[in-house]
């Protein structure tokens, strides 16, 4: 097992460190004192991705699927290029008071950890919007 040591920080954080049996290798993992849970660091990624490839398409008023081929990825950088949109799943409707999704305004990008593009469909108030994105695999 590991040897545990704890400590607080100011952010009300407790922090546990140990080594692996195998490596000898520090390991720390951070939790949140108020509700226990374990604070993960987003920003990590153990390994690169293998390629990165680029589309783009033209969303209306109709729900738009951003490419219809089954293309396996990693996560999705989508970019509302030509005008505000929602991105979402098969149901994204684009109308505030019904509205499905996620609203992307004009020039944005956001990214989606999806295991296939084919999973994220877009809708625009107007015809001919642009939408362009990144997909990592």
């Amino acid at each position: 097992m590991v040897d545990e040591v704890t400590k607080g920080d100011v952010n009300n954080r407790r922090e546990v460190f140990g080594r692996k049996e195998t490596s000898g290798e520090l390991v720390i993992f951070r939790f949140d004192d108020a509700t226990l849970r374990l604070l993960v660091d987003s920003l990590t990624e153990s390994v690169g991705h293998g390629s990165i490839k680029n589309g783009g398409v033209s969303v209306g008023t109709s729900i738009t699927r951003l490419i219809t081929a089954s293309t396996p990825c990693k996560r999705v950088i989508v970019h509302a290029a030509g005008g505000h949109i929602v991105i979402g799943g098969s149901d994204v409707i684009y109308t505030e008071a019904t509205r499905k999704g996620v609203w992307l305004p004009k020039h944005n990008s956001m990214v989606f950890y999806v295991s296939n593009v084919n999973l994220l469909y877009a809708r625009a108030a107007s015809a001919s919007t642009n939408v362009t994105f990144t997909y990592e695999n």
